[in-house]
């Protein structure tokens, strides 16, 4: 496969005529020719600049365009069910419901996820696991199994994480709960996790906001521009840490901090072995805000939100000597499609990162020219009155005509 790539990156033609006048801003790349691919992040300032989606991205080398691709670390999640079979569910006055689940001879698993008819409540879990049913070892305790509904929105918590085991018998215990049917399925999965590489698009100590009819508190931000928010990482006063908390948050995104669009729910929490403080949502917007729902305990002190997004790589040929440069901000510019992404399936060429200079104003940037009515906003304006004042004309005269009892003149 090695062999190959160079044949076929010399083999790839370069892209259509490339009019630098439309794209408002520019970055010079530093590229040393040699094998493979060139990679450059794309930072700040490019996912501030660029269209959504970065379909206005232009990679040139001595002022051609040339083909490139978009590599996006987003990790990898793979969920692999794991049938299991429900035993023994029954209810004891000192560790509330117990089930114990089956995996089986040949058992992998790190994640439950239980089905309850039950709705607005917040449980305590204890998980324990077996090989024969009689010995039992703590696989995790101070799970919480969550949901409540608070202003039509519905957040819930039902799964629960442990280490991996191999172990066949998993065994769930609810203190507080004394019905057996409250528990009404339950699956089970072995989860492999690659996590992503982000980078922070900016950050803010947001004040609190109370919202006492809602029993929450409110966090605003402005991020400076608008930018595609993938999770928000949240921090919180050490005093909470230490104590403890499980809370439902709420995310919102904004264009101008009026009118809000719902962009992801989560739950902030801290027990005993597991603290989970990062909200994933998707959006693209300046303005954010977060609503953390108290309930009937103290606020959360949220000291700071860092707005995360994960990483993409712009890869292209650097066999060939040349200035280097990316470019973005047209709007009208259409995602290009190129046969590179094609030519490489199946194939792992070298990557080498490439530096990527400051972001500057394009010098021959040209600001489309607006239509003629936008240009001469009188025009449209004396159009209207001329057309009103002939209407009104022609209907006075022939009213009068009328009147004299002949017919209109032509």
């Amino acid at each position: 496969m090695k062999r190959v790539l160079p044949a076929l990156l010399a083999a790839i033609p370069l892209a259509a005529d490339f009019d630098a006048a439309r794209w408002k801003f520019r970055q010079p790349v530093s590229v040393t020719p040699g094998p493979g691919l060139a990679s450059v992040e794309a930072g700040k300032d490019v996912l501030t600049g660029a269209s959504p989606g970065l379909g206005d991205l232009r990679v040139t080398r001595d002022g051609k365009e040339i083909p490139y691709l978009i590599q996006t670390l987003a990790g990898s999640s793979e969920q692999k069910p794991q049938s299991l079979e429900i035993l023994d569910q029954s209810v004891s006055p000192g560790s509330g419901l117990q089930l114990v689940l089956d995996f089986g001879a040949r058992a992998r698993h790190n994640r439950v996820r239980v089905q309850t008819g039950r709705d607005n409540f917040r449980a305590a879990v204890r998980v324990e696991s077996s090989d024969d049913r009689r010995s039992w070892s703590l696989a995790r305790s101070g799970a919480f199994l969550f949901d409540f509904t608070q202003d039509n929105v519905h957040y819930e918590s039902l799964e629960i994480a442990y280490p991996l085991s191999t172990r066949r018998y998993l065994r769930l215990s609810i203190p507080g709960w004394n019905d057996p049917k409250f528990i009404t399925g339950a699956q089970a999965f072995e989860t492999v996790s690659t996590p992503p590489k982000l980078m922070t698009l900016g950050s803010c100590a947001p004040p609190p906001q109370p919202e006492p009819a809602a029993r929450a508190t409110l966090h605003a931000c402005d991020l400076g521009a608008a930018a595609p928010v993938e999770k928000v990482r949240f921090e919180i006063g050490a005093q909470s840490l230490a104590r403890g908390f499980h809370r439902a948050v709420l995310l919102e995104s904004s264009p101008d901090a009026v009118k809000w669009t719902f962009a992801g729910s989560g739950v902030l929490s801290r027990l005993a072995d597991e603290t989970s403080l990062t909200v994933n949502v998707q959006g693209v917007a300046r303005h954010w805000r977060a609503r953390v729902f108290h309930r009937d305990d103290q606020p959360l002190p949220v000291t700071a939100m860092h707005f995360e997004t994960v990483v993409r790589e712009i890869r292209f040929e650097r066999e060939s000597p040349g200035e280097y440069a990316l470019y973005y901000g047209n709007p009208a510019a259409q995602a290009p499609a190129y046969d590179l992404p094609v030519l490489l399936r199946g194939i792992a060429p070298q990557v080498t990162p490439a530096p990527l200079g400051a972001r500057e104003l394009n010098p021959a940037y040209r600001e489309p020219e607006k239509p003629i009515s936008e240009r001469n906003p009188w025009l449209l304006q004396g159009i209207l009155i001329a057309a009103v004042l002939i209407l009104g004309f022609v209907t006075v005269r022939f009213l009068r005509k009328a009147q004299q009892g002949g017919p209109p003149a032509a």
